[in-house]
């Protein structure tokens, strides 16, 4: 036999080849395995046998046998010990003197995790629900050699439980194995619960237990004052493991503490789930709510909680736009103290502050604080028609119009100049004129004065001065242009 290695790995497929010689005629070839035949070629030298090895054939002989059919007792073999490799199989139980029904909260559990590998495995691990576990025996976790030890098992400890072990082939898990743990009913939802009732009002209380097994049954308790009464059956229903209790106080006296009870086959329930039913109603409204600090778009307010109405309260504040009373923020504080703080708010804009105190019987009336504005500039509104003024630009503006100012006063001047020294003769003459006319006219002189102001033109005069005589007409030279020189006319008589 040729092509026969150590070990082979289960699962996979092999060619293993046998030669015969020296056999007239040729030999017949078969092959097996332990006792069983498994292949016959005839009259052939030569035989290759195909096969995958199985778990089963670990440790079994695989036999090639070569005989002349002519003579008897000819036959000659070879065998071949397989050393078949292969993961894990792993098989695990509870202990054998436990009953898995019959696992109680306090009790002591182990499991066994069986092992069949080759080559033999190097790790073997424990889980719970899918978790790995480790040693601790702090906790009540013992692994020892091939076995897992839980001590005061309860119901955290109950679930799957599976172990795993691995070799150079690789990893083989085992079976799940369930872990029951039986025990006495406990409250589901916290242990405690606080409602607030007036008088003629019914509140619907609801008691939800765990238990293993879920069978289970119920009582309840009152206690007020110490007197502890039982609570007839008729005034509750019970389904599984919930019971369901309508209760109506009527009086001060009707006011205390209510107790649910459950019993299954395990034991009685340790500690009962508790009601407390007080009078209640709504909180009273918050007292001294000022703004303690406030930015351009952050608000701090700090309020002194009032009476709670017998019920566990939070607190709200809301923030309604003006003009409009639009609601736009909203925080709320679930315990006191009332203390509240916003950011991100719009600056230049104005809020009315409304807080509140909430219980399960509604919310307070309103502190008001009627007017919050923000500092800066407010949210565009509409489209504006002035156009803002660069101050550079108003600088420049200012400074030309000075500047023209300036330039028209130095023109005027040199222009009243110019005119003076062009005609200083007809200033005298227009002096002479204005003189001769008071002279020759006194009604005229007595006209001005009763003319308040009012000038009446000179008519032509003549006038003799030493043999010459002068004629002046200046009727027209009051309304032509001061610019225009006028002509003077006079005549020379010579005797």
């Amino acid at each position: 036999m040729t092509n026969t290695d150590k070990q082979v790995s289960a699962d996979k497929r092999y060619d293993v080849e046998c030669r015969s010689s020296g056999s007239r005629p040729e030999a017949i070839i078969t092959w097996w395995k332990n006792s069983r035949q498994i292949k016959r070629l005839t009259k052939n030298s030569v035989s290759v046998l195909s096969f995958v090895p199985v778990i089963e054939d670990d440790g079994k002989y695989l036999t090639c046998r070569a005989e002349n059919p002519e003579i008897n007792d000819s036959a000659l073999e070879d065998r071949w010990r397989l050393n078949v490799h292969y993961v894990p199989v792993v098989t695990l139980k509870m202990g054998s003197s436990l009953n898995p029904d019959d696992i109680k909260e306090g009790d002591d559990v182990y499991f066994e995790c069986n092992i069949r590998a080759n080559p033999k495995a190097y790790r073997l691990a424990w889980f719970h629900n899918g978790h790995e576990i480790h040693h601790n025996v702090t906790a009540g976790i013992i692994l020892s050699d091939h076995s897992l030890v839980l001590q005061g098992v309860t119901r955290h400890t109950a679930g799957d439980y599976t172990c795993l072990a691995a070799n150079t082939e690789g990893k083989g898990t085992s079976n799940p194995v369930p872990l029951r743990v039986m025990f006495v009913p406990t409250c589901k939802e916290d242990r405690e619960e606080l409602l607030g009732a007036l008088k003629h009002e019914t509140v619907a209380l609801r008691c939800e237990v765990d238990a293993n097994p879920p069978l289970v049954t119920f009582h309840w308790t009152f206690n007020n004052s110490g007197d502890l009464t039982e609570v007839p059956p008729s005034l509750f229903t019970s389904v599984g493991s919930v019971s369901r209790l309508n209760y109506t106080p009527v009086s001060d006296m009707d006011y205390g503490t209510l107790a649910c009870w459950g019993s299954n086959a395990v034991g009685h329930q340790r500690a009962p789930c508790i009601f407390q039913v007080v009078a209640a109603g709504r909180p009273f409204p918050l007292i001294n709510c000022s703004v303690v600090n406030q930015t351009s778009d952050s608000l701090h307010v700090e309020c002194l909680e009032s009476f709670d109405g017998g019920l566990p309260q939070s607190f709200v504040m809301e923030l309604l736009e003006l003009p409009g009373l639009r609601p736009r923020y909203n925080v709320t504080v679930a315990r006191g103290p009332p203390m509240f703080d916003i950011y991100g708010l719009e600056p230049g804009s104005s809020y009315q502050v409304n807080l509140y105190a909430v219980n399960a019987k509604g919310r307070s009336e309103p502190y008001v604080i009627e007017a919050v504005t923000f500092k800066g500039v407010a949210k565009f509104t509409g489209p504006s028609a002035s156009l803002p003024m660069n101050p550079v630009l108003t600088g420049l503006i200012a400074t030309a119009v000075g500047l023209l100012v300036v330039v028209c006063a130095v023109v005027v001047a040199l222009y009243r100049r110019h005119q003076h020294r062009r005609h200083p003769r007809q200033a005298k003459l227009s002096q002479l004129e204005a003189a001769l006319q008071q002279a020759d006219d006194p009604a005229s002189a007595d006209g001005d004065c009763a003319g308040a102001g009012h000038t009446t033109p000179l008519n032509p005069t003549a006038t003799t001065a030493g043999g010459v005589i002068v004629t002046a007409d200046h009727r027209n030279t009051e309304d032509t242009d001061p610019d225009i020189i006028p002509n003077k006319y006079g005549t020379a008589t010579t005797e």
